[in-house]
């Protein structure tokens, strides 16, 4: 029986409040405010605050905001519109 042992090849990478910021192009203070309101999902080492590749999906999709029904195309242009 033999156990592998969870290595840096096994173990999933873990994002902090900066490389977060960077990815999600937010400032690292939302990131940070999310955190201290608890409105984003995250992972605690000791003191250090942590973000597996699963919460940045949740994060992610909680964004997600489905189009308007009755939305289809293009938006209209004004026909009123007069040329010079």
């Amino acid at each position: 029986m033999s156990e592998e042992p969870i290595g840096a090849g096994n173990a999933p990478r873990l994002m902090t409040v900066q490389e977060l910021a960077l990815y999600l192009n937010v400032s690292t203070g939302w990131v940070r405010k999310g955190v201290l309101s608890r409105t984003l999902p995250y992972t605690k080492l000791g003191k250090n605050v942590r973000f597996t590749p699963e919460q940045v999906a949740q994060i992610l999709a909680a964004g997600d905001v489905p189009p308007a029904a009755g939305s289809g195309g293009s938006p209209r242009r004004d026909s009123r519109r007069t040329r010079l």
